[in-house]
């Protein structure tokens, strides 16, 4: 018996027809398992702040932890899909990439793992140091603290005064250092004498690693000690310092005038900016004597190289002065005076031993007159004064001079002066000198 060929309906022949073969499903889920693990990977990227050996400095500690936590995001969605791969679907060019992927990355996360543990074992113990740090620099403040309180007033005084003294680094506050005088070297010695009954008290203390207020004198116990025990030592360095200091300031005086010279400003020669040039050993011995009684109550002597910075223009000076001497003419003033040239003459004959006088004139012809105004009284009203009208008179000039020691000639200028029609006498001489040919 035959049985009846049953004619299934339209839709139902398209519907079965729709539908998927079995492997290509199969397929789409072996694939959909890749791209998963192909999606971990893509979306993991290097930190900027490890290049494989070090992180850089600095780096937040949570960033660093959750860098390394990220890159085992992909390892361990690989480890945990990659296996229920088909071992057919896992030999494809596509899963072979994903192999390689896995393989180049888990030595970089080893390596960044081992080294986020120790950047933050480093951090713990950077923190554990600096609160041990922090315990210890109360603990010094305190007994800091308790040794500059022990210090009485005169003590701290001396500190003040003499801390610059001791090391230039370091201050004692605005407005103080030390004096020269007998009561403040009175003061001075009771003030160390008092530091070290506190020093011996408290013992040593260490100096602050990190000052709170850097170089200020009462932060510094090591070197309050150590000035109070040199004592007179400091003192006599601090006189010593103030007679340098003075030396100094001459020196600057000095520099000053020379580079007017230098600078064009200023064309004449002093006497004792000659005489260092020219003669410097006897430059030297008169400069010495202005500091030598100071510096015998002390015990010192005016060290060798105290002059130098002024020395250190000699060459320069000399340039300018063979310069003008190769190069200036002197040109007399228009008018003569016997008798007024005779005194001026006759005075730089006395003044400077071998001088000669090459040239020699007069500014103006007649004298210069001036009143004399002498106060007589005073009423509600008026000062009244006594005029002797003429009764001052002078007269001025130049003179060329060759003196010995020195190369060249010189320009000097002359006054002299009479009282109404009374004797010529001299009123200056000048002491400084234009550089000029000898004729």
């Amino acid at each position: 018996m035959r049985l009846p060929v049953l004619a299934l309906p339209a839709a139902v022949l398209v519907s079965l027809a729709s539908r998927p073969a079995h492997a290509d499903y199969w397929t789409d889920q072996q694939n959909e398992k890749l791209r998963q693990i192909e999606y971990a990977f893509d979306h993991f990227t290097k930190p900027t702040w490890w290049d494989g050996k070090q992180i850089t400095p600095g780096t937040i500690d949570y960033v660093v932890k959750g860098g390394a936590s990220s890159c085992n995001d992909p390892l361990e969605k690989f480890k945990s899909t990659f296996p229920s791969v088909d071992a057919k679907i896992r030999q494809t060019e596509r899963a072979q990439k994903l192999q390689r992927r896995y393989d180049e990355l888990v030595p970089y996360c080893r390596d960044l793992a081992a080294a986020a543990a120790g950047y933050a074992k480093a951090a713990a113990d950077g923190a554990a140091a600096a609160a041990k740090a922090e315990q210890v620099d109360r603990e010094w403040a305190r007994k800091r603290s308790a040794f500059v309180g022990d210090i009485p007033q005169v003590g701290r005084n001396f500190l003040a005064s003499y801390a610059a003294i001791y090391d230039p680094a370091l201050n004692g506050g605005s407005g103080t250092g030390a004096s020269d005088s007998p009561a403040a070297r009175r003061d001075a010695k009771e003030g160390y004498e008092a530091v070290r009954v506190a020093c011996k008290k408290h013992g040593p203390l260490p100096d602050p690693v990190k000052p709170s207020n850097k170089g200020y004198i009462f932060e510094y116990p090591v070197a309050i000690c150590a000035m109070a025990e040199m004592g007179d030592k400091l003192i006599q360095k601090s006189r010593l310092v103030m007679i340098m200091n003075g030396v100094g300031l001459y020196i600057d005086d000095m520099l000053v005038t020379a580079q007017k010279i230098v600078d064009g400003a200023q064309k004449d020669f002093d006497e004792i900016t000659q005489q260092r040039l020219y003669e410097t050993a006897k430059w030297v011995e008169v400069a010495n004597q202005n500091w030598a009684k100071r510096l015998a109550e002390i015990g010192e002597a005016m060290p060798a190289n105290a002059w130098d910075r002024i020395f250190a223009k000699s060459d320069e000076l000399k340039a300018i002065i063979d310069k003008h001497g190769t190069t200036n003419t002197f040109e007399a003033p228009p008018f003569k005076d016997g008798a007024a040239e005779a005194v001026a003459k006759a005075a730089w004959a006395k003044e400077i031993k071998g001088v000669k006088i090459r040239k020699i004139g007069t500014s103006y012809n007649a004298w210069n007159v001036f009143d004399e105004k002498t106060w007589v009284k005073r009423d509600s009203n008026y000062d009244y004064y006594r005029i002797n009208k003429g009764k001052n008179k002078y007269k001025r000039g130049w003179a060329l001079l060759e003196i010995p020691g020195r190369p060249y000639c010189q320009a000097r200028e002359w006054i002299v002066k009479r009282v109404s029609n009374g004797p010529i006498q001299l009123d200056a001489l000048g002491g400084d000198g234009t550089f000029m040919k000898c004729p």
